[in-house]
């Protein structure tokens, strides 16, 4: 049966929003406050969220992509699906980029092609396994996750200066230039997750649990946001692309000198499920776009083409970076915003004009 409980899908919200933004803090550019930053993003993505939710409370029996369709017409909803399908891939090829390049921290000769395509390898086989399969990874991973989180801040408090988090509040600018960078990677990013909102069978019981979800990973990011500025200072956050990483790089111990390694597991499971998450979510797009009985048909040829355009779009770190800080996020942000708020308006006058007419017909 391909359903999912609130439960599950709650550990899923938690992985992918730490995700890849757990290690390389895209909001780290401001230097200063960025731990504000990420809570006041953490603010927008909540209600990107909420809206999500009572949308599909409003139509539990379809996808966001069925209820823009219904609700604005088949040609304007198409069109604004095409934008909502594009974000999603544009965050495919950005997750694989990402997770490839800290790959090859630790494997510097192997070569892009051959990592990405081992990467993508897993992520075709638990796509093509369904919800269940996701939901039940969720489960497995969310305590060794939680546990090496705590230790991972634990390890990184006997490295914190406070000097380096002074003064607060410098400069606002920069808080809401950093709002905007965390606002698209990762909070925002949570309407991939929309389209899974119809696998949840005990949504309406138990809503509540995918809100503690989001909100203990916001938390978290908060966290690990004022202990990365803690640790290595503004100049050095705003030049380094894994701050947290980073951190463990700085630690010795007397019997453990690579402690770096004991959170590799770590690292890698947050940005793969991000990844994995992301695959699938574009592939039920699709399907439903489409209107395709399987969506299994749509895996292996999505890899295909996140494998491509990655390593065409983004030959090179410095390109990555260029266009992710000039262009990705200045087109993708206000999708993710406005996609689920003008379905949502839609949808509301849609079900006004519905009451209003069952009143006017019971008067008559």
């Amino acid at each position: 049966m391909n359903v999912i409980y609130s439960r599950q899908f709650a550990f899923v919200v938690f992985l992918y929003v730490l995700g890849s933004a757990f290690l390389n803090v895209p909001e780290s550019v401001i230097g200063k406050d960025v731990y504000i930053s990420t809570a006041l993003a953490s603010l927008i993505g909540l209600g990107i969220l909420h809206i999500t939710i009572k949308l599909q409370g409003m139509y539990p029996q379809l996808n966001i992509i069925q209820i823009a369709e219904l609700v604005l017409g088949k040609i304007a909803g198409k069109i604004l699906n095409l934008f909502y399908i594009w974000t999603l891939f544009m965050l495919a090829i950005l997750i694989l980029f990402d997770i490839v390049l800290f790959l090859q921290l630790l494997y510097p000769r192997s070569p892009d092609i051959l990592l990405s395509t081992i990467v993508l390898l897993s992520s075709i086989y638990v796509v093509s396994k369904g919800i269940n399969i996701i939901g039940r990874l969720g489960d497995i991973a969310i305590l060794p996750v939680f546990v090496l989180i705590i230790l991972a801040f634990g390890v990184s408090i006997s490295l914190f200066d406070l000097v380096n988090i002074l003064p607060v509040l410098a400069n606002i600018k920069p808080i809401l230039g950093g709002t905007i960078f965390a606002a698209y990677w990762p909070f925002t990013q949570i309407i991939a997750l929309a389209i899974l909102l119809p696998f949840i069978i005990d949504l309406d019981e138990n809503k509540n649990l995918i809100y503690y979800g989001y909100i203990i990973a916001s938390i978290t990011q908060i966290i690990r946001s004022f202990l990365v500025l803690g640790v290595l200072g503004e100049n050095l956050i705003k030049i380094s692309h894994f701050p947290f990483y980073d951190i463990f790089l700085m630690l010795r111990f007397q019997d453990f000198q690579r402690i770096e390694l004991f959170f590799f597991l770590l690292f890698v499971t947050l940005v793969l499920s991000v990844l994995i998450i992301s695959h699938f979510a574009l592939t039920l797009s699709l399907q439903s776009f489409f209107k395709l009985k399987n969506y299994r048909a749509l895996v292996i040829p999505l890899a295909l083409f996140i494998l491509i355009f990655t390593c065409n779009i983004f030959p090179s770190d410095i390109k990555f970076f260029a266009a992710y800080a000039t262009t990705v996020i200045f087109f993708t942000l206000p999708i993710n915003i406005l996609y689920p708020l003008i379905v949502y308006i839609a949808a509301q006058i849609k079900m006004a004009k519905k009451e209003s007419l069952g009143g006017i017909r019971n008067e008559g």
